[in-house]
């Protein structure tokens, strides 16, 4: 028992698994706090994703010549039935 203790081959042995499993610890934790750390990233890309939707949307009711979405009516909105069919929605 002594032997091992004091055998350089054993502390070798011993720092590579400790070393290994402290790399599968470390990877545990860092998943986990990646997610976390990325999170802002992505809820700051969605607020610009619909933002933009949101000014597009003004454009085109603006284009209408509508200020506000309750002034939207059936016969103002076309939508493509087939490669060259559109209708309103007032057809449909």
């Amino acid at each position: 028992m002594l032997a091992l203790l004091v055998s350089p081959w054993w502390w070798s042995l011993a720092g590579g698994l400790l070393s290994l499993a402290a790399v599968g610890v470390f990877d545990l934790v860092q998943r986990q706090h990646s997610v976390w750390r990325n999170y802002p990233v992505k809820s700051e890309r969605v607020h610009r994703f619909q933002k933009a939707t949101v000014d597009s949307a003004v454009k085109i009711m603006a284009s209408m010549g509508v200020a506000h979405p309750d002034q939207l009516r059936p016969h103002m909105l076309p939508t493509r039935i087939g490669p060259h069919e559109v209708r309103t929605h007032d057809d449909l």
